[in-house]
């Protein structure tokens, strides 16, 4: 398992960390990766496509933005409405967190 910081401001900088990972990995690897949003699992995609011998089997994101489904990227969605609504109401009324379910979303990553 590998665990890379990557700024939430700035998804795309994924890039770099990702792009850095393909030296670890010798010829014939498989790899899974798990990203906390859609923006940063697009630019791992991108900077995953120009490797040889590492096979990436599976890219999954996180948010089921329209960007992903437009790159056919499988995706966790949640209910953003539901999700922030939650948060207002624990926030103001002190209301207990609650785990909202998730759907993964199988595409062609």
């Amino acid at each position: 398992i590998e665990w890379l910081e990557i700024d939430d401001q700035y998804p795309e900088s994924a890039v770099e960390r990702v792009a850095a990972l393909q030296a670890r990995y010798p010829a014939g690897s498989r790899l899974a990766i798990v990203c906390m949003s859609d923006r940063m699992a697009l630019a791992a995609r991108q900077a995953t496509a120009a490797w040889h011998g590492v096979e990436v089997v599976a890219l999954v994101g996180f948010d089921d933005i329209p960007a992903a489904a437009a790159a056919g990227l499988t995706t966790i969605r949640q209910d953003h409405f539901r999700k922030g609504a939650l948060a207002v109401r624990v926030l103001l009324e002190g209301l207990e967190s609650t785990v909202l379910p998730v759907e993964l979303t199988v595409r062609d990553t």
